[in-house]
């Protein structure tokens, strides 16, 4: 699942065009999906295809620990912020999915290269919306 994230992420780079085509394709959701799993449950996340290095993926994108709950969330962290980038519907459809007080935990709980990823993703998501960030305040980000 997470080689299907990274491949998302890579897609998720593209003009408003790529990324209005994954939306339609209906990626969010499991990539939310990836954001909740851990161990076993990544065989039962949904399926689903992504340029900048996240240190959780390697070389052209591919997630380094193929299986590892860790990397397939921060895969899944790094497609959903790059899909929210530059995308008013994207945000929307992440917001709607619950990813925020997902990304918030893996903002807090998450390894290094999650940590990172998740920030990013929440800040793409903060953008100049005020619900989002005030959702993302609420969901605790920023806090000890």
């Amino acid at each position: 699942k997470e080689y299907a994230a990274a491949a998302l992420w890579n897609l998720a780079q593209g003009g408003r065009e790529i990324k209005k085509a994954v939306l339609q394709a209906g990626a969010v959701t499991p990539l939310v999906t990836l954001l909740k799993a851990s161990g076993g449950a990544l065989l039962a996340a949904g399926g689903l295809s992504f340029g900048s290095s996240g240190a959780c993926l390697g070389a052209f994108g591919a997630p380094r620990g193929a299986g590892n709950a860790d990397n397939s969330k921060c895969a899944a962290a790094r497609a959903l912020g790059s899909l929210a980038l530059h995308s008013q519907g994207a945000r929307r459809a992440i917001v709607k999915d619950g990813a925020i007080k997902l990304l918030v935990s893996l903002q807090a709980t998450g390894t290094d290269d999650g940590k990172a990823a998740a920030a990013d993703a929440l800040g793409n998501l903060a953008g100049r919306d005020a619900d989002n960030q005030r959702m993302i305040t609420q969901a605790g980000a920023g806090k000890p």
